[in-house]
């Protein structure tokens, strides 16, 4: 039988004799450290420290810290916030091509799958193995910088919001998710219709059937990128559609968790993910705006309408929420205020105390056409003053050359 030496075995030491490896460990409360600390002490040649939080860890590289060799960061893949720890390593600056070991249960199934599609290099499960944990360290350790996995992109999100039936957000949410499917050099563009009661993105996109949300209702912890893909439909435009269920349910068969799992998967799917949201505000629409680059808040120039709004802020300043990207947009427009506006612009802004910040005009006849006939207006006219006005209002938010090609070019779709 063969002898093997369980020191050498366990020896972490790099290629010049006596060198040391060091391992840094992310994230967790000192008790959990110093545990984690012991459990891995044996293996020789490796410096263990811990930090944490990534505050801390940013503050000591400015001020000359050695880069680790490794970082290892203990994750439960069912909670959003230790998922997005591991992205947001990667944008710590002088640790971009460190490779990320995560900790994992090994009773979860799902844990190594999820970790490394955050952009973790490698899975090291517990309870720990000392010689699977320097098989893993002296694997990622080892792999040449270049083909080193690093963090997926994450595209942006884009919540559509309105406080009111009929301000037509969800025709504005349709729109613009069909202008981004277009833009070039992207992932493309995915739409989620969370308005679980009415949403209808489905019927003003024409398409024959709805999303099979129930599997996803019923156990959200299962979602992943392969049944977020069986979920989609796609549209003519190459639009990728999350419809909104086909019985009507309580705002509350989705969960807070489950919504917010939703929109960052979709985000690392897509280049941009359009959310059109209930008038209803729900226990998951807080995970939906603190996702949202930016969020369209869709209103009409009436004074009910200003009263909601007046409500929303009231409530969003009682809760402390503070900071979200909330732009203001007057859709239906009327330039002259005896033509549809209830009130003018300054009377609504003085109001609210916030300024209306897009302008979209009122265009009934293509918009009447577009419903319709269940196609997109951006696609039945290119070059109308409401395609121009919302083109203009994403390019704003999400980068001003996004739509940089002739509008006449860009939804060029052909004739059907």
């Amino acid at each position: 039988m063969m002898n093997i030496d369980r020191k050498k075995l366990l020896d972490l030491s790099g290629p010049s004799s006596g060198s040391q490896r060091k391992l840094l460990i992310v994230g967790r409360a000192q008790a959990d450290s110093v545990e984690l600390q012991a459990a891995l002490a044996p293996l020789k040649g490796l410096i263990i420290e811990a930090v944490p939080t990534l505050a801390r860890l940013s503050i000591a590289l400015q001020k000359g810290g050695q880069p680790p060799d490794l970082l290892l960061v203990e994750v439960d893949p069912d909670r959003a916030e230790d998922i997005e720890l591991l992205r947001d390593l990667r944008k710590v600056s002088g640790i971009e091509e460190v490779p990320i070991i995560a900790l994992a249960e090994r009773a979860r199934l799902h844990a190594p799958l999820r970790a490394m599609r955050a952009g973790a290099a490698d899975v090291l499960l517990k309870p720990i193995d000392l010689e699977e944990a320097r098989e893993v360290f002296e694997r990622v350790m080892d792999q040449p910088k270049a083909t080193r996995q690093s963090a997926p992109t994450v595209g942006k999100a884009i919540a559509f919001m309105h406080l009111s039936g009929g301000s037509g957000a969800t025709t504005l949410a349709v729109n613009a998710a069909c202008a981004l499917a277009r833009v070039p050099g992207t992932r493309g563009a995915g739409l989620i219709d969370l308005d679980i009661q009415f949403g209808n993105a489905a019927s003003l996109l024409d398409l024959p059937s709805t999303s099979p949300m129930q599997e996803f209702i019923d156990d959200p912890q299962r979602l992943d990128e392969s049944m977020l893909d069986s979920m989609m439909l796609r549209h003519q435009t190459g639009l990728q559609v999350l419809t909104a269920p086909r019985a009507l349910l309580p705002v509350n068969a989705y969960s807070a968790d489950g919504v917010r799992s939703l929109v960052e998967l979709a985000k690392r799917q897509f280049g941009f993910v359009v959310v059109d949201l209930p008038v209803t505000l729900a226990p998951w629409t807080d995970s939906v705006l603190k996702s949202a680059s930016v969020i369209y808040l869709v209103t009409s120039m009436t004074v009910p309408s200003a009263h909601r709004l007046i409500k929303f802020l009231d409530l969003l300043h009682e809760e402390s929420v503070r900071d979200l990207p909330i732009k203001v947009v007057a859709n239906r427009y009327h330039k002259s205020t005896n033509r549809g506006n209830d009130i003018s612009v300054a009377q609504f802004e003085k109001a609210t105390g916030h300024k209306v910040d897009y302008f979209i005009p009122n265009d009934y006849s293509l918009i009447s056409m577009s419903h319709g006939q269940g196609k997109p207006a951006v696609r039945l006219k290119p070059n109308s003053p409401f395609t121009l006005a919302l083109t203009e209002m994403l390019g704003a938010e999400l980068g001003g050359d996004i739509f940089t090609q002739p509008k006449r070019g860009l939804f060029s779709f052909g004739r059907s």
